[in-house]
């Protein structure tokens, strides 16, 4: 019920209709007649370079949340896109046909001791569900999109106790409450979205290093939903929060970071290439260790855009290459064949062999999506 009032207040955004094909300055380019990443679609790519950083940069990027648009072409009329920040209505003066029902929605949700009684009856352990509640999510986003920073500060305070806890009710609480907090905020103002990162991603931090097996799942589908859903160029400084694995991390906490990091690129986002890059060179650096399960799930992302299309355009890097991967470890492979190394050396080289055959078994699911010359190499 509290969804549908959420959804019957929700503000219509402004839109506008731009031309979308032009190169990253700005300057327009004929229509398209290849497929992938082109000089006329490389402004919605993921660069960090461009990842804006002030308020005027912020205000005036062209986020784009569907996937859709740029890779086969563009509509022939403009696309339409959300008109900038400083241009749109604040929620809450947008509906004053509205606004008596959301002061009393407002009243309640600032209200500590009511909120201390949700909490505790959302976390609550009996009140515990199997799984992510996308209802829960979509209230919860319903709210802090309309609401915006205003109750906040009450969610937080529960939130952060809740990722210190191991309890499995406590952290799908604090994975629900995080998901949505992050998706709800997708059209907030530069100032809110920056002061929201510095309250969240400490929590984010401190939950993935109490997660349990119970509760992996959950923290997946946070990355899966939050970090993962949109536009990179946004959700950035998020993901970076959850791509850092550090040496001293036990091996199931390896494990889970690796399982949040394939969680958040699970889509099939092609606009983002420069960080498949950077995945692939973070499992570069772990072939040796025994995760190849999450290694190789992360890996065939990395190489999902590596495609046999037409007219697939060759003058724009489309991202990392399968046949380049395989081909740097295939002698390294080799050397298991040989009876001289070291047991340590001779387990490296196996998990390292493990990890390259899973890549090519996840990679290969797919047939239809591998360049010939991928297959061959595999098959041979």
């Amino acid at each position: 019920m509290m969804t549908s009032i959420l959804r019957s207040i929700k503000p219509t955004r402004k839109r506008i209709r731009i031309n979308p094909c032009h190169d990253l300055i700005g300057t327009p380019l004929p229509a398209p007649t290849t497929v992938g990443m082109r000089e006329d679609n490389l402004w919605i790519c993921f660069n960090e370079s461009t990842v804006p950083a002030t308020e005027e940069a912020y205000d005036n990027t062209v986020f784009i949340d569907k996937m859709w648009p740029g890779y086969y072409g563009w509509p022939k009329d403009g696309l339409e896109v959300h008109a900038p920040i400083s241009q749109q209505v604040a929620p809450e003066n947008a509906r004053p046909d509205t606004v008596d029902l959301e002061t009393a929605i407002l009243s309640r949700f600032t209200n500590e001791p009511f909120m201390d009684a949700l909490m505790k009856f959302w976390s609550a352990e009996d009140f515990a569900h199997e799984a992510f509640d996308s209802e829960n999510f979509l209230v919860l986003r319903g709210l802090f999109r309309h609401f915006r920073d205003k109750i906040v500060p009450l969610f937080l305070k529960h939130t952060r106790v809740w990722v210190k806890s191991r309890e499995e009710h406590h952290q799908r609480a604090a994975a629900e409450v995080l998901t949505a907090l992050i998706r709800g905020s997708k059209r907030w103002p530069f100032k809110m979205v920056i002061a929201l990162r510095q309250e969240i991603i400490p929590i984010i931090q401190t939950a993935l290093n109490n997660i349990t097996g119970e509760t992996q799942g959950d923290w997946v589908a946070f990355a899966t939903n939050s970090i993962g859903d949109g536009d990179m160029r946004r959700s950035f400084p998020l993901l970076n929060s959850v791509m850092s694995v550090s040496p001293n991390d036990t091996g199931f906490q390896t494990t889970s970071k690796l399982a949040v990091i394939h969680g958040a690129f699970e889509c099939s986002d092609w606009r983002r290439r420069d960080l498949h890059y950077k995945v692939l060179e973070l499992i570069e650096s772990r072939l040796t260790d025994s995760y190849r399960d999450h290694s190789a799930y992360l890996l065939s992302v990395c190489f999902r855009h590596d495609l046999n299309i037409p007219n697939m355009e060759t003058r724009v890097d489309q991202g990392p290459k399968a046949t380049d991967f395989f081909l740097k470890y295939y002698s390294r492979c080799l050397t298991l064949m040989q009876q001289d190394g070291t047991r340590l050396t001779t387990l490296g080289l196996l998990n390292l062999f493990k990890t390259v055959v899973k890549t090519i078994v996840t990679h290969v699911s797919s047939l239809a999506c591998l360049r010939p010359d991928v297959l061959v190499s595999q098959t041979c």
